[in-house]
């Protein structure tokens, strides 16, 4: 099995308490902190001699209040989101039982609720569209209940059989489950990952919400250690919240707050990546590289170095769009000792993240440069303008 474990050292993530011009030591962005790490800091400022309201700034300052706190739900949970296996409907709910608090941050069996459905969009291009709930919709009164369980911004959602839960007030900025995410899980089952036998130790490079972790962790039969990373807290433990009742008994589960993959070791037969994968308008520099494409050129470059020297099948899944083709090209010709297969079939879905939507110059640059398509007819015909195409790439060494 392989072992994952942070590269730096305590001191280089505030593993002691310091004190500074009378101050604490900030966690680096740039560097993979693990949980127990995280929490000894928490500790220690808990522990110190400063002011309460002190220790209460500090923590915020540093998104610590995630780790302190976790991210139990409570209220009423009414929106429930099916995605079938095939991914050729999406059935909206509404939950007509009470969920308790024990099964919103426990087990939770979607199938025991009492719901109604309120729409079944075929073959569904988002995970939320108003267009399709007015298309689709049982009648009036079912399109207009649906569009207000969405502004609630609570829901759970499942695909192939696995709930996740999110509600935006305490999943703060958190990518909840989208098209992208039940896509790259549906080809990974389409290319047989989640049956593999050989796999027992894996990792998903920024998790999100879990959606693809809880699959991967409830499928996987040999599975013995699994890694989740993200930039964010909260995403960190909204997924905790969600994995930790799919666990297995026996199987080590490692969070880790920071970027990349440059600084945590790895030997793992399964990496899995959903990245960002629109390119930015400015390349990626020293201040950031992880902007735009930046984290699909770190996996190209180093991802097949963190896989199990000793596992001849062991391999990165990669989520990928057709808006970031260019930039792969340029950047797997920079790295020639790797194989890339495409996984399954790709799937056109429509361009929807405010940032890029609303901001005119930058969508000119993905048209001109990166083959957005940009289209009066398709937008009569779904109220989206912009497409592009997603699909899942499998990276592994070339063979000797």
């Amino acid at each position: 099995m392989g072992s994952i474990k942070s590269v730096a050292s305590p001191e280089s993530i505030s593993g002691e308490f310091k004190r500074q011009n009378g101050d604490l030591y900030r966690l680096p962005q740039d560097v993979l902190c693990d949980e127990a790490k995280i929490k000894e800091l928490i500790a220690q400022i808990e522990e110190s001699d400063l002011p309460f309201s002190e220790k209460i700034r500090l923590i915020h300052e540093r998104d610590l209040k995630p780790f302190v706190d976790g991210s139990p739900l409570s209220g009423e949970f009414r929106l429930l989101l099916e995605v079938s296996d095939n991914l050729d409907a999406l059935n909206i709910y509404r939950i007509a039982s009470h969920i308790s608090v024990e099964q919103l941050n426990g087990k939770l069996d979607t199938a025991a609720l009492e719901k109604e459905l309120l729409v079944s969009v075929p073959n569904p291009r988002l995970l939320f569209s108003a267009r399709a709930l007015t298309e689709w919709a049982v009648g009036d009164s079912e399109r207009e209940l649906a569009a207000q369980l969405y502004t609630l911004g609570k829901r759970i959602t499942t695909y192939r059989g696995v709930p996740v839960t999110w509600d935006q007030a305490v999943d703060n900025k958190v990518w909840t489950t989208n098209i992208d995410t039940v896509h790259l899980i549906n080809q990974l089952a389409g290319d047989g990952v989640l049956a593999r036998t050989d796999v027992e130790s894996a990792m998903e490079l920024g998790v999100g919400g879990g959606a693809i972790s809880k699959t991967l962790i409830a499928d996987l039969p040999a599975l013995k250690e699994y890694t989740a990373t993200d930039i964010s807290p909260y995403a960190l433990m909204c997924a905790k919240r969600n994995i930790a009742t799919m666990l297995k008994p026996g199987t080590e589960f490692n969070l880790y707050l920071g970027k990349g993959l440059k600084t945590i070791e790895a030997a793992v037969d399964l990496l899995v990546v959903n990245p960002p994968y629109i390119p930015h308008l400015q390349k990626p520099d020293a201040v950031d590289p992880y902007r735009g494409t930046g984290l699909i050129k770190e996996v190209l470059e180093i991802g097949v170095s963190r896989l199990n020297p000793n596992n001849p099948k062991a391999a990165i899944y990669l989520g990928m769009s057709s808006l970031a083709d260019r930039d792969f090209t340029e950047y797997l010709a920079q790295n020639p000792g790797i194989k890339v297969e495409r996984i399954g079939e790709p799937l056109e879905v429509p361009l929807k993240i405010a940032k890029v939507n609303e901001n005119r110059e930058w969508l000119e640059f993905l048209k001109r440069e990166h083959g957005l398509v940009d289209s009066d007819q398709r937008a009569r015909e779904s109220g989206f303008r912009f497409w592009h195409s997603i699909y899942v790439l499998k990276i592994t060494r070339c063979e000797a």
